[in-house]
């Protein structure tokens, strides 16, 4: 499991923003986003493929978190003002994944 540190608005920020935001990308790339504990261990459960995670660099992650990172071949980690970017809550997630279609 590789890890990137992301702390600025680089390409691939840009890239994961895109992935995020516009649909023509998901379905182009063939992957989506999922956000939430909960949505993230039924996407585990199913077998789902887990491409990426995104988590911050902010706040540690749980034991569960850290348990699921090996899971994806590459990991993104952002700043904690990058990440109020990528999650769609209000209190933001602990870990977002980009799970293949």
């Amino acid at each position: 499991m590789k890890t990137l540190n992301i702390g600025k608005e680089n390409a691939t920020f840009q890239d994961l923003i895109a992935l995020k935001e516009n649909r023509t990308k998901r379905i182009q790339q063939k992957k989506f986003f999922v956000e939430g504990v909960q949505n993230i261990k039924d996407a585990i459960s199913n077998n789902w493929k887990i491409v990426n995670y995104i988590y911050s660099d902010y706040n540690s992650l749980s034991d569960w978190a850290k348990s699921v990172l090996p899971l994806s071949k590459q990991n993104f980690c952002l700043t904690k003002n990058l990440m109020s970017k990528i999650s769609d809550k209000e209190d933001v997630s602990e870990l977002v994944a980009i799970i293949e279609m």
